[in-house]
């Protein structure tokens, strides 16, 4: 959260400090990198290794308390890429990139560790105690945006509604548990096969956003964008170990613009021209 308030603000200082230049046209073109998260909404999914009473009696006839597992109710992927945007009018713009994306999920207990089954025999049952168990899937995004600008000026400040498309890929999960005794840490690979991979194939609709954007055209400029995102997979599963309760999510965007290429869009006092340098 700290890296995202950060790039919040080198945004408005990058915008800011490009106020005092004012021209009457600007590239059409521009590249920009950008960095946000999304989250969604769901419960902790819960495979059949797992012991659902984490109470029981030892040897010597004592009381073990191991309490509940702890049910994460929000998923969230964070990510960095590269768009290029391209103005198509004084209103209309659409952009296109790359983004690599990290999400994390995890089971844990609300006391020191819980119970993990790891044979299972007609009469005879193995367990485990696991402190934790986490995972991050990491992926390959490409985002197709359209924004549309509620007033024609380039103003320092304006706002615009945006709808998206994102294409992703996930290419490696990764799973590691922490045992609370290390002498089970032979039982980590047995432990791990009690997962399955995540949806290898997710696409993403924006259809709620809005955005700010702070700066000139013409000059290197910030957007900041609040987006109601709609994830579409097979499972609904974006790591083995969280399921959504419904597609929808929330998201936040920060982008940092830099005029590229030489068609530009120019400004006239009764109408709009373009030309080329």
């Amino acid at each position: 959260m700290k890296k995202i308030i950060a790039v919040l603000f080198t945004v408005f200082l990058t915008a800011f400090g490009s106020a005092a230049q004012d021209t009457c046209g600007y590239q059409r073109l521009r590249m920009g990198v950008e960095t946000g998260f999304e989250r969604f909404f769901g419960s902790n999914l819960k495979p059949p290794a797992l012991r659902e009473s984490q109470h029981y009696y030892d040897n010597y006839g004592n009381y073990n308390d191991y309490g509940n597992l702890r049910d994460l109710r929000y998923f969230t992927r964070y990510y960095v890429g590269v768009k290029s945007e391209y103005s198509l009018n004084h209103f209309l713009s659409i952009a296109g990139g790359l983004r690599f994306s990290c999400c994390w999920s995890e089971f844990a207990s609300d006391r020191n560790n819980f119970l993990w089954r790891v044979e299972n025999a007609e009469t005879v049952s193995n367990y485990v105690r696991v402190s934790r168990i986490n995972q991050n899937v990491y992926s390959v995004g490409i985002p197709l945006e359209l924004k549309i600008y509620f007033k024609q000026k380039d103003a320092l400040i304006r706002w615009y509604y945006k709808a998206g498309l994102v294409f992703n890929l996930a290419f490696a999960p990764d799973v590691s548990v922490e045992f609370a005794d290390k002498a089970m840490n032979k039982y980590e690979r047995e432990v791990k096969r009690g997962f399955n991979k995540p949806d290898l194939f997710s696409a993403q609709v924006v259809l709620i956003g809005f955005g700010l954007k702070i700066g000139k055209n013409a000059n290197p400029f910030g957007t900041i964008e609040y987006q109601i995102p709609l994830q579409f997979s097979d499972k609904t599963r974006l790591g083995s170990l969280f399921k959504m309760r419904d597609p929808v999510g929330v998201g936040l965007q920060a982008t940092i613009y830099f005029p590229a290429g030489k068609k530009r869009l120019n400004y006239h006092p009764r109408q709009i021209k373009i030309h080329r340098r």
